[in-house]
């Protein structure tokens, strides 16, 4: 067994190189409670993600920042730049430090790409919902109300979209043009610690509107990201800590 635990920023992850059936990645996740199970593979840089329920997951943000530490563990990489093939294309990715470890994921918004906006009726309030796709599709709630009821949003965007078309439900609060709230509900897992490309993505949106600067930390409740845009680059860093190494 060569698996590696992770914890980036809250978002929690097996990582290992060994190729299984994907009912044995299920149960790994179970008995490692974590929120998903990375599998490495290098000659190109390949990263397959499965999430808690069994899935497989187009990219993760976080999920890439841990794949980098793996790697430079291994003796595999080392710093410089990376591209990494996911189910959503090529990524480009930097270790900047090694110790103390830091990486940066950099996302490419396609410029053909539409931001869609629906309006949601829940308990008589509407509710824009901005939905984004940034390697992953993300549903972006940007709110103001004391009185936001994530649960009942979700379900009447389980309605709307159908439960197999719906991609991460993020809820962005504004603190300022340098800080926002985030909590998000990941498909596949539940509401997570954190998301980094729902974070991403938020970023995104928010930019488009002029209502951020150019360097932004997103609040998570696992933590903090750094999110900043250098053209045409979205920028992702976050804290990732090694938890454990079960080898043998």
């Amino acid at each position: 067994m060569d698996l590696y635990l992770y914890d980036a920023t809250g978002n929690t992850f097996l990582v290992g190189k060994q190729k299984r059936p994907r009912k044995e990645y299920l149960s790994l996740m179970n008995a490692y409670q974590v929120d998903g199970f990375i599998l490495y593979e290098d000659n190109p840089l390949k990263m397959t993600i499965y999430n808690r329920d069994g899935s497989e997951a187009t990219m993760c943000g976080n999920g890439l920042r841990c794949f980098l530490n793996y790697g430079l563990e291994k003796s595999d990489l080392s710093k410089g730049k990376y591209e990494i093939i996911t189910k959503a294309g090529k990524i480009k990715t930097t270790i900047d430090e090694i110790s103390p470890f830091c990486c940066t994921i950099h996302f490419l918004p396609d410029p053909r790409m539409i931001i869609r906006k629906n309006i949601v009726m829940v308990d008589g309030d509407s509710f824009p919902i901005y939905t984004i796709f940034l390697g992953t599709l993300s549903h972006i709630c940007i709110y103001n109300s004391p009185t936001l009821n994530p649960e009942r949003i979700i379900v009447r965007l389980q309605e709307l979209f159908g439960k197999k078309n719906l991609g991460n439900i993020s809820f962005v609060h504004l603190l300022n043009r340098e800080e926002f709230e985030i909590l998000t509900y990941e498909r596949g897992v539940g509401f997570t610690a954190s998301c980094g490309t729902a974070n991403a993505a938020a970023f995104y949106l928010l930019k488009t509107k002029n209502y951020v600067d150019n360097n932004v930390q997103g609040k998570n409740r696992g933590g903090t990201l750094f999110l900043s845009y250098k053209k045409p680059y979205i920028l992702l860093s976050g804290e990732v800590i090694l938890k454990g190494k079960f080898e043998g």
